[in-house]
């Protein structure tokens, strides 16, 4: 039985779009963040950041944390999305395989990480 990817590498091409706004929105919010702290200090933004600096300091690092584990999930996804491509022009038939290793739990573990940082770094 000859295997047929290209709905899969669609949806693995949109999954890597996904990673990637994930990577970027998480490094956008704490630069965000850090950038009205460290411009123009007011008495209101001194006294915030006096008494929270632990906190936005350990939640820009988390949300940084969570853009590592973003791009490292697109990185994989990319990796499969390369294999299976290979594969198809190759003419051989593992692909179901490959396919069911690109959808499996243990693929999916970076980004797991990553909401966990990113949530955790917004509640801090």
């Amino acid at each position: 039985m000859k295997t047929d990817a290209k709905e899969y590498l669609e949806y693995l091409d949109k999954e890597m779009t996904i990673m990637g706004i994930l990577s970027a929105v998480s490094l956008a919010a704490p630069a965000g963040i850090l950038n009205t702290f460290m411009s123009d200090k007011g008495d209101l933004k001194a006294q915030i950041w006096e008494a929270g600096r632990f906190f936005v300091t350990a939640g820009s690092l988390l949300c940084v944390l969570a853009a590592f584990f973003f791009y490292m999930q697109r990185s994989r996804l990319a990796q499969f999305y390369g294999h299976i491509c290979l594969v198809k022009a190759l003419g051989e038939d593992p692909l179901a395989e490959l396919l069911c290793d690109a959808n499996s739990g243990k693929t999916y573990l970076p980004y797991c990480w990553g909401f966990t940082a990113l949530v955790t770094g917004f509640i801090e």
